[in-house]
């Protein structure tokens, strides 16, 4: 087993240098037809409320780190898998939900006149932030067709409904910002 307590070793390695690490690069901006076909839905709305969210990974490599510091007397040994992994940050990803009423649908079917806008903290994520009580033109794509949400931390469609995401990538700006671009929208 000393072949396999290097990997582990050397897994341990990589995810701590690599934890909480983050670059953006957007490579240049979408026209606003090309942002209109990715986008699921386009909304003028307004901010009223933020909330911090934590998602939490459910990876073979967080139950193996698990499994490893259990071996090695490392936990509370009253503290299961999912009380150790929520209390690790380097399973999970923090996000901010913004909570929006849109005032305009221009394109896509909602559910509601108020949904949540799911985006990173900003810093290196790509995250946009949003100011509570303005106003934004906001391009979005559904949350669960976000390739991270379904195969990395295997989130289920059911949970994810009237949730989307968006970032500084797309065209969101703040309303105001974008008379030209919605006259364009609204044309078309």
């Amino acid at each position: 087993p000393l072949g396999l307590i290097m990997k582990r070793i050397l897994l341990i390695a990589i995810l701590i240098s690599t934890a909480n690490v983050y670059a953006c690069s957007c490579i240049g901006k979408n026209t606003i037809k090309q942002e209109l076909k990715v986008s699921d839905i386009t909304v003028v709305a307004t901010v009223i409320e933020s909330k911090l969210v934590r998602i939490w990974s459910d990876t073979t490599v967080a139950r193996d780190l698990y499994d490893l510091a259990v071996e090695n007397d490392r936990t509370d040994s009253s503290e299961t898998y999912k009380d150790w992994k929520n209390n690790s940050h380097m399973f999970s990803l923090q996000l901010v939900d913004y909570s929006i009423v849109v005032e305009e649908n221009l394109k896509g079917k909602i559910r509601s006149d108020t949904i949540v806008v799911r985006t990173g903290m900003g810093n290196g994520d790509c995250g946009f932030t949003f100011e509570i009580g303005k106003q934004y033109l906001i391009y979005a794509k559904k949350e669960h067709k976000v390739k991270y949400t379904q195969e990395k931390l295997g989130r289920k469609k059911k949970e994810l409904l009237n949730v989307y995401r968006t970032d500084i990538c797309s065209r969101t700006k703040v309303a105001s910002e974008a008379t030209e671009e919605l006259l364009k929208i609204k044309k078309n």
